[in-house]
């Protein structure tokens, strides 16, 4: 089951990962990212919904800061706002 998961949502983050193109190289308007947000929310709980309708995942907070974290290095790697922004010591707010 869950591997039904991972495939449904990295399908879903491709598609978000196209899209921020659009997003960070202006081409949008505030509307139209409220909208693609708002669609990828939906896919995104359709997905959950679909194969574990009833399921509630542990709240570990250990590896909620380590998921933060490793999104944020990505982000900052593949998506800098400058030179400056590049991969830093992010590594240093983990717990």
């Amino acid at each position: 089951m869950y591997s039904a998961v991972v495939r449904d949502l990295e399908s879903l983050f491709i598609d978000a990962e196209h899209k921020w193109h659009a997003v960070a190289d202006g081409s949008l308007t505030a509307f139209q990212i409220n909208n693609e947000r708002t669609q990828l929310h939906k896919k995104k709980s359709a997905i959950l919904n679909k194969y574990m309708p009833n399921t509630v995942f542990p709240s570990d907070g250990k590896l909620a800061v380590r998921a933060e974290v490793e999104a944020m290095k990505y982000f900052s790697y593949y998506y800098p706002e400058d030179a400056l922004d590049a991969p830093n010591n992010l590594d240093s707010l983990l717990p």
